[in-house]
């Protein structure tokens, strides 16, 4: 998959990992900042968002679960499946119980216990 699609899906927001995942090098993914095709997201580091995708509501439960390594889960994942209207506030993320996370703020975050 193309990083472009994957930021697409994500509304706009696509980890470092992820277009190294792609095959992007830190060279190319420079190129790319310097284009201006790329933006940093200044308060999550890690993060960039496409300059090809509009933001959209669903971009700040991406944000904050691509920030903290888990999934979207509760309300937002209802919201990102069209259950729901996106949440204001308070984004929610569920990890393993033994996971070591960085809590950004804006994140609630969920453990559950995980089978080996």
């Amino acid at each position: 998959m193309r990083w472009q699609d994957t930021a697409r899906e994500q509304h706009g927001v696509i980890a470092h990992r992820q277009l190294i995942a792609a095959g992007l090098s830190d060279g190319q993914t420079d190129t790319l900042w310097r284009r201006g095709d790329l933006m940093r997201c200044v308060d999550r580091p890690g993060l960039w968002r496409a300059r090809a995708c509009t933001a959209t509501p669903l971009t700040g439960p991406w944000d904050a679960a691509l920030a903290s390594g888990a999934v979207i889960s509760h309300r937002s994942a209802a919201a990102v499946h069209g259950y729901c209207q996106p949440p204001t506030g308070m984004v929610h993320v569920t990890v393993g119980d033994r996971s070591r996370i960085r809590i950004a703020p804006g994140i609630r975050v969920h453990r559950v216990p995980l089978a080996d």
